[in-house]
């Protein structure tokens, strides 16, 4: 059996991009790769263009180099993508009203390691809070979990 993840769905598939409106955030890390090893905010770039907006990482860093256990990053500047990227492991572990002002949808593209203790999901979780509250719609893209690879 083949399993295209959410993002190789985005590459693939014009109806599923056309479900992804408006100005564009996203939520990533260095797992947030396809089938061909591109980088969610390459393939965003491609598809959506200028509608993407700003890059958001959890705690490590959107390409986890930062990992130190329990040491909060600051927010910065992609040089590459020319991009604002939000720490969610800064000074707040959710998006400010601020960070989200002018986005329309969030899309979420963090493969997580199928434990309770990782930071990932309370990361995607206090993202769709803050969203849910400012009326931004989120998308979460699926991953198989990796513990036994099933959807």
């Amino acid at each position: 059996m083949e399993v295209f993840t959410g993002l190789d769905q985005i590459d693939r598939d014009k109806q599923v991009r056309e479900r992804i409106t408006g100005n564009i955030a996203l939520l990533c890390h260095s797992a947030s790769i396809d089938r061909k090893i591109r980088f969610a905010p390459e393939i965003f770039q491609e598809h959506f263009g200028d509608r993407l907006k700003a890059l958001f990482g959890p705690q490590h860093g959107i390409i986890s180099d930062l990992q130190d256990n329990m040491i909060e990053s600051d927010h910065s500047f992609h040089p590459h993508y020319k991009l604002p990227v939000y720490s969610l492991y800064s000074e707040t572990r959710s998006p400010t009203a601020k960070m989200l002002e002018g986005i329309d949808t969030l899309v979420v593209d963090l493969q997580d390691v199928g434990t309770r203790i990782y930071t990932y999901i309370y990361t995607m979780t206090l993202a769709m809070k803050v969203c849910a509250e400012l009326g931004i719609k989120v998308v979460v893209l699926d991953r198989p979990n990796p513990i036994n690879a099933e959807t």
